[in-house]
């Protein structure tokens, strides 16, 4: 029998429709039959390509006799975590805060009010060792709500008062020094052999890196770029990098980059087709313009909807199994290449007849191998790609992959996600100086104005034909970061214009001036309002923000923007101070905007050689182009006017502008002067 999901438009409420769990969507609904039969709620929280929510799933939410104890104590909600993110993240933060730790499926138990009693994430069917299982933990919280309700109060007025609690007011100005401390604690965490930061498991982060290329740019810092290298080395000779498909898997579990976590999700594409084309730009070295454009192939051909967006993200399992269409065994292997081609895959991907994994770290079948690249320089790396062999034996092994059932492909759209592919697309286009980049970023900008913008609204998600959900924070900032992208990267002011409409109606539905923060939603869903400030998998909301604020401001000559940008950031401070390397987007802003930036503001008109000649500064020179010509338009800086009725150029950095010229060449020497071109 169908439950209450069978009418919903979410890919993976819609895995569920047909559990013997009663669920609900997150509705009035749902809260209201709470308060009529008294009992909590049991909000489950997930995603479409999400493995381990697969796993409860099969053994619990499938299963009749959970299923009926399910139904006899809790109201059940399904909630899919990248349709409502400030929901997820709302009750992630309970979590973290009860448990210490986080992940997916995130188990809440709660009142009918909203208010959170107990939480956790993955629970078994039965108990085993020190991980409780489903039936023995709805026993237990049945009786907690039946007869120890006075534990339940208390429980929910500590979470309560934690939620509520203020942000720090100690806020002050950062400088220079946090950068050096951020890099500091980067070099403490580095992995000298294999890259990246930490231990298992290991996460691209590519913001991390960004923040770092943002430094060397400014410092020369040998070592800085050292550790941006042999991350993004790692993560292109390991098994994360899908080497047949293209694209890369969402993390490793292991140290070496070896064993993925198979999903791909789209904002990891475009977080690391930002990263490598930033190296790109750096280094000139031909390896990363290679990946950028392995990254765009892959989106192109697996997650482009016919219009021009992106879906987002495709799962990690097939057929009730982790990695099987990615994974090969010995036997497969050498019945597909000849012999000669299969000595030569195992020299360069380390084949072993046994399995070149290490079954502990996944949980997959023993007798597979990923294939993973180890222990190469990137100048043999980039020889071995150019083999003609082993393009011949990619070729063969795809093509045998391709007749496997398919990893299921999550085809919503969402305008948070699509905005990182057009900042992407824009920045990568640039960098590695690539126009058709450009082409894609322009239509799936196309496609959001068709199909997910009414009028003076934003919504959040499109599948199918269904367009709904406001849009939050994330959905604002991440379009306006690809719309000033897609400006830098054409010099048309439409787009500018785009993005500065939707920043300013961010602030006018989301800032808490109180704060000095962005909230990430209103809604009167949320128990409260929350504000983000942690770069996780992604940048945080407001630090987006903050970055969008400084480049707005920097191009307009708007002291107030950047103002108010420096405000967010100073609002934060004492998060930043605390953990700098978790805010490594808001610091790459930080060191972008405040110490590498120059503005040229352009009143008239300019060829398009000329525009193609300013664009060819890439590094972090942001100009201002007004096609138009305007006559004492005023900025807080200066008053920009024509010269003698012919286009003019001012030079501004800091907030001070040079004295306007009519003269191109003389405009470029002094750019020249500052910056050398890529």
């Amino acid at each position: 029998m169908a439950n209450f999901l069978s009418q919903s438009s979410s890919p993976y409420l819609l895995q569920h429709k047909t559990n013997p769990v009663e669920w609900y969507e997150w509705s009035d609904k749902a809260f209201e039959q709470s308060r009529l039969m008294d009992k909590p709620i049991f909000l489950s929280i997930g995603y479409a390509t999400c493995h381990w929510c697969h796993v409860m799933a099969h053994e619990s939410f499938e299963d009749t006799e959970v299923a009926d104890r399910m139904n006899e104590v809790f109201i059940n909600i399904k909630v899919d975590r990248e349709e409502l993110p400030a929901i997820d993240h709302l009750y992630m933060t309970v979590c973290q805060l009860m448990t210490g730790s986080g992940g997916w499926p995130l188990t809440i138990i709660m009142t009918p009010n909203k208010e959170p009693f107990f939480a956790g994430t993955y629970f078994p069917k039965n108990s085993v060792a020190n991980r409780v299982g489903m039936i023995d933990l709805i026993a237990s919280i049945q009786d907690t709500w039946c007869n120890h309700r006075d534990k339940i109060h208390d429980s929910v007025s500590t979470v309560m008062r934690y939620l509520k609690s203020p942000s720090p007011n100690h806020s002050h100005s950062l400088d220079l020094s946090i950068s050096e401390q951020a890099v500091s604690q980067f070099s403490h965490d580095f992995d000298p052999v294999h890259g990246g930061f930490g231990s298992a498991p290991k996460f691209p982060s590519p913001h991390q890196l960004e923040f770092l290329m943002a430094y060397y740019s400014r410092t020369q810092s040998d070592h800085a770029l050292l550790m941006v290298e042999r991350t993004l080395l790692g993560i292109v000779n390991g098994g994360i990098h899908d080497v047949l498909g293209k694209g890369f898997h969402r993390y490793a579990v292991d140290s070496e980059w070896k064993v993925p976590h198979f999903e791909k999700m789209l904002y990891d594409q475009c977080m690391l087709m930002r990263a490598f084309a930033l190296a790109y730009d750096e280094t000139r070295n031909e390896l990363y313009k290679s990946v950028v454009l392995d990254i765009v192939s892959y989106v192109t051909e697996r997650l482009m909807h016919p219009e021009g967006a992106f879906y987002s993200a495709e799962d990690a399992d097939t057929e009730g199994e982790e990695g099987r269409y990615y994974s090969w065994t010995s036997e497969e292997l050498q019945k597909i290449l000849t012999k000669e081609e299969y000595i030569l895959l195992q020299t360069h991907y380390s084949i072993e007849d046994t399995g070149n994994y290490n079954d502990e770290a996944l949980h997959m079948p023993v007798g597979k191998n990923i294939l993973h690249r180890v222990g190469q320089s990137i100048s043999s790396i980039t020889d071995s790609m150019d083999s003609k062999h082993l393009q011949d034996i990619h070729k063969k092994l795809l093509l045998s992959r391709n007749d496997r059932v398919a990893p299921l492909l999550d085809h919503k759209i969402l305008t948070d996600w699509n905005g990182l592919v057009i900042a992407s697309l824009s920045l990568s286009s640039r960098c590695i100086d690539d126009e058709s980049l450009i082409e894609r970023a322009i239509k799936c900008w196309g496609f959001i104005q068709k199909y997910l913008i009414d009028d003076t609204t934003l919504y959040h998600r499109y599948c199918d034909g269904d367009v709904g959900i406001s849009a939050h924070l994330f959905d604002y900032q991440f379009l306006v970061l690809g719309l000033l992208e897609l400006y830098s990267a054409t010099l048309r002011s439409d787009f500018y214009y785009q993005a500065v409409k939707w920043f300013d109606r961010c602030k006018m539905s989301l800032w808490n001036d109180e704060d000095g923060t962005y909230m990430i939603s209103c809604s009167d869903d949320l128990i409260v309002h929350q504000s983000d400030h942690f770069d996780g998998a992604l940048p945080s909301g407001n630090s987006v923000a903050y970055y969008n604020g400084l480049k707005i401001g920097q191009l307009s000559q708007q002291l107030s923007i950047s103002n108010d940008a420096q405000r967010l950031i100073d609002s934060n401070s004492s998060y930043i101070n605390q953990l700098p390397t978790n805010h490594a987007f808001w610091l790459a802003a930080f060191e972008r905007f405040h110490y590498q930036s120059a503005v040229l503001v352009i009143i008239g008109s300019i060829s398009d050689r000329q525009k193609n000649q300013l664009l060819r500064y890439r590094r972090l020179l942001v100009m201002l182009h007004h096609e138009s010509p305007q006559s004492n338009r005023s900025s807080e800086s200066i008053v920009i006017k024509r010269l003698n009725n012919r286009t003019t150029y001012y030079y501004c950095q800091n907030f001070t502008c040079s004295l306007p010229t009519n003269s191109f060449k003389k405009c470029l020497d002094l750019i020249k002067a500052s910056e050398s071109v890529g």
